[in-house]
């Protein structure tokens, strides 16, 4: 499956998230009450970037995700996200992703995102929703 280039997915900034567009509107036509559990492998982690804010020294990475949506994870920032994947940020690992969306007034927002890691078997296809 491959996207068309001369329009690429336009991502929508909730907080810490990126979502991108398709992944979004393929999440709100499924799933009517906005719960969604979706498996994905971590396809790449950025190097650490360190910047300063008012609370001392932030640290991020950036972890793109094989369901096409691109996190950003931040020492400071962890609301959502520091409890459950620190163990396991590992390329190659599969997790799986227990999300909650809400859309108000056309703003889409991720209200959480936990994720499990998952042991499985190299032959499981990840990518796909289970609604």
């Amino acid at each position: 499956m491959s996207s068309n280039p001369s329009s690429p997915p336009t991502p929508y900034k909730n907080g810490s998230i990126l979502l991108n567009s398709y992944t979004i509107k393929d999440i709100l036509k499924q799933s009517p009450n906005k719960k969604i559990d979706l498996y994905a492998k971590i396809i790449a982690i950025s190097e650490a970037q360190q910047s300063d804010t008012k609370y001392g020294p932030q640290y991020t990475k950036n972890i793109c995700l094989s369901d096409g949506t691109d996190i950003i994870w931040a020492s400071l920032q962890q609301k959502l996200l520091n409890q459950h994947q620190n163990d396991f940020i590992l390329e190659n690992q599969i997790v799986l992703r227990n999300m909650i969306i809400e859309e108000q007034e056309g703003v889409v927002q991720l209200i959480d995102d936990i994720w499990t890691s998952v042991q499985t078997p190299e032959s499981v296809e990840v990518n796909y929703f289970t609604l």
